[in-house]
């Protein structure tokens, strides 16, 4: 068996044995070191993560970032119920942590997100730059920009 199956057989094990509220990358590799006796790199642990099949809520997921122990979703705006967010964090077992907050009613996120000084970027359809922040989604700060 290649080592790459092995290490998401370790990893896949790790997540659903693991505690959500401890599940992070260094929990992973300590898991699987303790019990699998193999050693991962954390580059190991991403590239399994992020072949781990996320369904989307309601449209096409467009972008996932990888943030500590959480994955932030930005799905396809087209079409995505009105006046609910867009983006959302889940833990690497797939439940929903958060939504982000919206700068107003019936908007969206239309453009990438990024993550600069520990605060997710983003742009919103009606013009308006966004901070958030990534334990709760909530705004930190937003600037109309168009």
């Amino acid at each position: 068996m290649k080592m790459e199956h092995l290490n998401k057989k370790y990893i896949t094990k790790a997540i659903k044995e693991l505690d959500r509220n401890n599940l992070n990358i260094e929990t992973i590799i300590d898991y699987v070191d303790y019990y699998e006796k193999v050693r991962l790199t954390e580059a190991d642990v991403k590239k399994v993560i992020n072949t781990i099949e996320i369904e989307s809520i309601h449209t096409d997921i467009v972008q996932k970032i990888y943030w500590e122990n959480k994955i932030i979703i930005r799905e396809d705006y087209y079409k995505y119920p009105k006046s609910q967010s867009n983006i959302y964090a889940l833990d690497y077992k797939g439940n929903v942590l958060w939504f982000a907050e919206l700068p107003m009613n019936n908007d969206c996120y239309a453009n990438s997100m990024s993550i600069e000084n520990r605060k997710l970027k983003t742009c919103s359809w009606n013009g308006f730059s966004v901070l958030l922040d990534l334990n709760n989604g909530k705004i930190i700060k937003k600037e109309f920009i168009k």
